[in-house]
């Protein structure tokens, strides 16, 4: 599969899941999935890209007789990640399947496709919530451990503005599909009400 330069990748996301603190496959997985829920990336990206990742020499294991093997991000790696994240992303596309289904159902299709955005609408919520969670998470840590350095306190910063900006979309998307679940089930019954008996549209 080929991707777009600077794209959020599996395995340049695994890369950034990966310190300079020796970790196994496992935690690895874990801060993947920690520091970016809504990506929904696969459960053993991290078991998938760290073998390549360690051929091209931008992680390294610390210990060979160790099992399971710690990896630890090399310097060929962390330039890689500066580099890539100079890089402009791909143009975002929204290609929305429930759209396209609403498009081709029928009148008796439609209450499926509301259930279909209601499901979406529940979907962003809760990701609205985790990020909501993180975002005081990271507040109490701070307040106990404030940024020692400049350069930690910038970290800092910039993951918090991620953090509530995320939150603040997924929030915005589970208010969209809300309302549209809403017109499209006003449709259904606007268009139920003029039908035939035999299920036609009138």
């Amino acid at each position: 599969m080929r991707y777009s330069v600077g794209e959020m990748t599996p395995q340049v996301m695994v890369l950034a899941a990966t310190s300079d603190e020796p970790a196994t496959v496992n935690d690895i997985q874990k801060r993947l999935v920690e520091e970016w829920p809504g990506a929904n990336f696969s459960p053993n990206s991290a078991h998938n890209n760290l073998p390549t990742l360690e051929e091209r020499g931008q992680v390294r294991v610390v210990d060979e007789d160790e099992d399971p093997p710690r990896y630890v991000r090399a310097e060929a790696g962390a330039a890689y990640l500066r580099k890539w994240a100079r890089e402009w992303p791909p143009d975002p596309a929204k290609r929305e399947a429930v759209f396209v289904k609403a498009e081709f159902s029928r009148l008796e299709g439609l209450p499926e496709v509301v259930r279909m955005a209601r499901a979406r609408q529940k979907l962003c919520q809760k990701e609205s919530d985790t990020a909501q969670v993180q975002v005081l998470s990271d507040e109490r840590v701070r307040a106990k451990l404030p940024p020692r350095t400049w350069e930690e306190e910038l970290d800092a910063d910039v993951r918090a503005v991620n953090l509530k900006t995320l939150a603040l979309q997924w929030g915005e998307d589970a208010d969209s599909w809300e309302k549209y679940a809403d017109q499209v089930d006003e449709i259904y019954k606007r268009f139920r009400a003029r039908a035939r008996p035999d299920g036609e549209e009138v």
